[in-house]
This record gives structure tokens, C-alpha cells and sequence, in this order.
């Protein structure tokens, strides 16, 4: 969260390596690793074909493979975005869409995953 002009709290959608929340950090980490793995898979099993092709295939796997988490982070973010001024269902409503669309990173993003201390 960031503080906006007003005074208020306003969600920064963006995950970013450089925010320092753990549990945004773990989200990044579990979309940047699912996106790496698709990656070396696609271009392990389309390396018949030629190489720029290998290069396109294996990156469209990548962003279709990360995509659904980005988007479940964005919609977790802006479930609890203040300016926004959504009611309790609007907001529950907001949060089972990005836990359909990527349950882990919802966790992440909430704690659910985080090590008990």
C-alpha cells in the first residue's frame, strides 16, 4: 500500500522485486518461477522446430503460464483498496475470483503461506 495525496491508503498493483513485503515476495517468486519452468518446458518439447519458433513458443507458453497470477494478484490488491470504497461482498467477491484464478498466489499474498514463527 501507498499513501495517496489525500492521506489515504491506495494499493500499488504492481508486484515488484523491490517492495520488500514477504508475502508479495513469495507471490512474485511463485508467478516467476511457474512462468521459468513453462519456459524450459515448452522449449525442451518444441525444439524440432526452428530456433526463433522455439524462442516465440516457449515465451507464449511463459505469459500464459504467469498471466492468471498477475491478474489474481491485481484482483486480491484491489479488493482492499480504500478509494475504491467496495462493500464487504464486492470484496469477497473480488477475492474468490483470484483465488479461482490462482489460489496460491492468494495465499501468498495473505499470509496463509508464510512460515509460523
Amino acid at each position: 500500500m501507498t499513501a495517496a495525496a489525500n492521506g489515504r491508503d491506495q494499493v500499488d498493483l504492481v508486484l515488484r522485486a523491490d517492495q520488500g513485503d514477504a508475502n508479495m515476495q513469495a507471490a512474485l517468486e511463485r508467478i516467476n518461477t511457474r512462468a521459468a519452468e513453462t519456459y524450459g518446458i515448452a522449449a525442451h518439447y518444441s525444439a524440432s522446430l526452428p530456433a526463433a519458433d522455439v524462442v516465440g513458443e516457449a515465451m507464449r507458453q511463459a505469459l500464459a503460464a504467469a498471466a492468471p497470477g498477475y491478474v489474481a494478484a491485481a484482483l486480491e490488491r484491489l479488493a482492499f483498496d480504500d478509494e475504491l470504497g467496495l462493500t464487504p461482498a464486492q470484496q469477497k467477491r473480488l477475492r474468490g475470483c483470484a483465488a479461482e484464478l490462482d489460489p496460491g498466489v492468494v495465499e501468498d499474498l495473505t499470509g496463509a503461506n508464510a512460515p509460523i514463527a
